[in-house]
């Protein structure tokens, strides 16, 4: 069985690595060893057998399934999961499931490349796989889903490679910066409920949006004076610099691994003005956009 996707529109016979499917029998093809597998799982109360160890999970989540990963579903109906089978060179020609767990000479931008496939190696533990969604990032999560599912079957634009990796890197960025501990934002534990936390899950579901310290203010029944205290005790930064650390993230990211055109890549990550997004990704960055994806976009 084949667990990618093939070019029927645009790239006649293209193998691209990436594929989404609600059907858990791809599980038992011999196929499934050669990708990592991002489970989403939407059930009221379901079983799955990890790498021998019977676990009990409860409401959505994400699972995080490397190539030598052992697992069987179980209680779980097609309407309730999908599985994504893709292979890391998908996002990075350069990498493989060696480079991802072994200690190789690799350039800086593989390094960041390897951010968003931390929970996939080898050596992570089997609740470490597994991250509990909230009812927010659940919604998010399970409309980038269709989306992809959407891209890959009708393939109406000769972008569809592109835009699927870009919708895949977006799930990983969402789910990293709100579930782990290292990079260079500071992620607050799930559950937490402070101001603080409840803020940052917020930008980083809606950094694409118009957003002012006011609104935030607003949205969280507070003042501007608190909210900028609360931020600056807890993570010495504003929470407009906290959301411009993220754009920029974020925008880093699809210049050097996708052909998302620029003025594009402005609009998604909130800038209405493609001169100001210049000036900001400059400040930040130390460079423009277009010499960023010049530099390091090595898509063919």
């Amino acid at each position: 069985m084949n667990l990618y996707t093939l070019g029927h529109k645009h790239y006649l016979g293209y193998c691209f690595s990436i594929m989404i499917t609600k059907d858990t029998s791809t599980l038992r093809s011999e196929s499934v060893k050669n990708y990592y597998k991002l489970f989403y799982i939407n059930a009221e109360k379901y079983e799955v057998l990890l790498n021998g160890k019977k676990l009990l999970l409860l409401g959505p989540n994400l699972l995080y399934i490397n190539d030598r990963d052992q697992i069987e579903l179980h209680s779980v109906n097609k309407d309730e999961c999908k599985i994504v089978y893709f292979h890391p060179s998908v996002f990075n020609s350069r990498l493989d499931f060696e480079s991802c767990n072994e200690k190789k000479e690799l350039s800086i931008t593989d390094k960041q490349d390897l951010f968003y496939l931390e929970k996939f190696k080898w050596n992570v533990k089997n609740e470490a796989k597994i991250i509990s969604l909230n009812e927010n990032s659940s919604l998010l999560i399970g409309q980038k889903l269709d989306r992809l599912t959407e891209l890959l079957s009708e393939q109406d634009t000769m972008y569809w490679p592109c835009m699927s990796r870009t919708n895949m890197l977006e799930i990983l960025f969402h789910i990293a910066q709100t579930g782990s501990q290292e990079g260079s934002i500071l992620y607050l534990e799930q559950g937490d409920s402070s101001l603080v936390s409840k803020v940052i899950e917020y930008l980083g579901l809606h950094y694409g949006d118009k957003i002012t310290l006011e609104q935030l203010a607003s949205t969280f029944g507070t003042n501007r004076t608190t909210l900028q205290n609360e931020f600056k005790k807890v993570i010495d930064k504003s929470p407009l610099q906290y959301l411009t650390q993220i754009r920029m993230k974020i925008a880093c990211t699809l210049l050097k691994d996708t052909l998302i055109p620029i003025n594009d890549i402005c609009d998604r990550t909130g800038f209405s003005d493609m001169s100001y997004f210049v000036k900001v990704f400059k400040k930040e960055i130390g460079i423009t956009p277009g010499e960023y994806r010049k530099t390091y976009n090595n898509i063919d």
